[in-house]
């Protein structure tokens, strides 16, 4: 995975770097499809048709990784009673998921909200949710770490101590340079309200009575 993670950001830069220069600076702030800017100035219609084709490609094979993980995500919560059990992997019911991810979709596009503006808010907030979740990772494993008698030494910093500052940090960067910050605190802190409330009632259902 880092080996991959490394030839995208060096294939990345070196296409920034031909991009630069090929094309302005400041043409390509001001398009709307930078890439396919670069890639006219430098192979000419040729290279237009071929940045339409990895789009394509590219939205192809985001729209299987969304339809084949998303499904196994939410069976996953389902397992741990996070929701219904209706979505547990089963027979016949592995299609459940699936479907509702996609009527979910259905529904923000009926909505009209892939030309809304407010849409980039809400996906930049599901990022930053994604980093913070990184960051539960790293202090729960810290915290097994610290529990654990093998991780009594001083000498080293731990990797997920690192982790855990790298994304808090992270995402308190990236929220404080946000120019839409009041919106977008605003749907995080009303999402995170939802699932708290949500998580609450089904603990407060599934609680076994005193006897």
């Amino acid at each position: 995975m880092i080996l991959a993670l490394l030839v995208v950001a060096t294939l990345y830069g070196l296409w920034g770097l031909v991009s630069h220069l090929f094309v302005p600076a400041g043409r390509l702030a001001e398009s709307t499809v930078p890439y396919e800017t670069a890639a006219r100035a430098v192979f000419g219609d040729t290279g237009r048709v071929i940045t339409g084709a990895v789009v394509l490609m590219g939205c192809c094979a985001s729209l299987n990784v969304l339809f084949r993980s998303v499904p196994r995500m939410v069976v996953e919560m389902a397992e741990q009673k996070l929701l219904p059990s209706i979505l547990i992997a089963a027979p016949r019911k592995e299609w459940v998921s699936i479907v509702l991810l996609s009527l979910a979709v259905a529904a923000m596009m009926a909505a009209g909200m892939a030309g809304d503006p407010r849409t980039e808010v809400y996906a930049r907030s599901g990022l930053y949710f994604w980093l913070l979740s990184y960051a539960a990772v790293s202090l729960s494993l810290l915290i097994t770490q610290r529990r654990s008698a093998k991780e009594s030494k001083l000498g080293s910093m731990p990797i997920s101590l690192i982790g855990l500052i790298g994304f808090c940090v992270g995402v308190v960067g990236l929220v404080w340079t946000d120019p839409e910050r009041t919106e977008l605190l605003t749907f995080m802190c009303g999402t995170a309200g939802v699932a708290v409330f949500f998580r609450v009632i089904r603990r407060l259902l599934t609680r076994e009575p005193v006897s």
